[in-house]
């Protein structure tokens, strides 16, 4: 064997390893020396492959993670964003910590949709929204008003205003009804008071079946606010899916016979009875899991907590069978088929958010 036998260009009597990609090798002997140099070589490549594999995977793993990056190159900036609803493969609306709404096409800012003000058909606050065929409807608490408009064109199609409006929290809309949740109830709120209810354009509030009694959580004496995520109610096959602050449950409620079901959740708050007294209230809240948004998967059920572990993603089936559950580094915003995905910001003003993918904790 001669010296350009060798690929790393040893003298002949090297054992030369030729590895491929999985691993497997050649070896190539020239004379008795061979047996000698192999010792001394052989390790050294073997090191050298297990970093060459070690940071490819890295990379690799690093750049499926980020799926896309949204484009802003026009005005107004899109501020951070609190809600995001797909409305295709890569398009979507969002909602800035403003109260702006904007559409995006192919993961790029269009326009932005609607009038943020007091006037008529316009919103100052975006509380939450949902979206319905060619329409996006957005609850504004403040304004105690609802208000639809046209995606593609973003002008306004309709609007109702309502003082009780302004005491829910989350907004759905199924088959001509707009459905609406309160969240803001303490341990002083009276049993029979539902929190979950339905209206359409034509008709006033219906409270349904859920009521504070039949949530059987222990309660804070002030109301909880939810984090910076627009939860919106999720529904699938008729049925609406929520969760509620305190109650460590997925609420299943039927449209079409009125049904109410929950899955029970795992968590990791301790148990107490009733409390009356702010200062342990405040004790006790850095210590509760909170369960903050659901997504519903192709064949399982995400929910997103916190609490005094951090950030916690837990799995269940549609029967309530808990499949994993573990800690997460970023919060999920929204899901499509079976992956979940995270808005994380950058440097860059033209593109100010990766797409990423949330590797979701390992199997039970």
């Amino acid at each position: 064997m001669n010296a350009n036998d060798c690929r790393w260009g040893f003298p002949a009597g090297t054992a030369c390893y030729h590895f491929t990609l999985f691993g497997h090798y050649q070896s190539n002997f020239g004379n008795s020396n061979a047996m000698i140099r192999m010792r001394l070589v052989t390790p050294l490549h073997h090191l050298l492959l297990i970093f060459i594999v070690a940071l490819s995977t890295q990379v690799a793993t690093a750049q499926e993670t980020v799926v896309r990056y949204i484009t802003d190159d026009d005005s107004p900036p899109i501020s951070d964003i609190e809600g995001y609803f797909p409305i295709g493969p890569d398009s979507a609306i969002v909602a800035d910590n403003t109260g702006a709404l904007f559409l995006l096409v192919s993961d790029r800012k269009v326009r932005m949709i609607g009038q943020h003000s007091e006037g008529p058909c316009a919103h100052t606050d975006v509380t939450s929204f949902t979206v319905a065929g060619d329409t996006v409807f957005v609850l504004d608490r403040q304004l105690g008003r609802i208000t639809g408009y046209e995606i593609s064109s973003g002008t306004c199609l309709m609007e109702f205003g309502d003082p009780e409006l302004s005491r829910f929290s989350r907004l759905g809309r199924l088959e001509g009804w707009f459905y609406l949740v309160a969240t803001a109830y303490t341990a002083t709120t009276p049993e029979d008071e539902s929190l979950l209810y339905r209206m359409s354009a034509s008709s006033k509030l219906e409270s349904l079946a859920l009521t504070k009694s039949s949530i059987g959580a222990n309660l804070m004496p002030m109301p909880l606010r939810f984090g910076n995520s627009l939860v919106y109610i999720k529904q699938a096959d008729g049925i609406l899916f929520l969760v509620l602050p305190q109650t460590h449950r997925i609420w299943k409620y039927n449209t079409r016979n009125g049904a109410v079901s929950f899955i029970e959740l795992e968590h990791d708050s301790p148990n107490f009875g009733p409390v009356k007294d702010l200062t342990r209230a405040s004790k006790l809240l850095s210590e509760i899991e909170m369960e903050w948004d659901l997504f519903l998967l192709a064949d399982h059920v995400a929910v997103f907590s916190t609490g005094a572990e951090g950030p916690r993603l837990s799995l269940y089936s549609y029967d309530g069978d808990l499949m994993a559950r573990g800690p997460v580094s970023e919060a999920p915003m929204f899901s499509s088929g079976n992956n979940l995905y995270a808005l994380v910001s950058t440097e860059s003003e033209s593109q100010p958010y990766e797409i990423r993918v949330v590797e979701p904790p390992p199997a039970r």
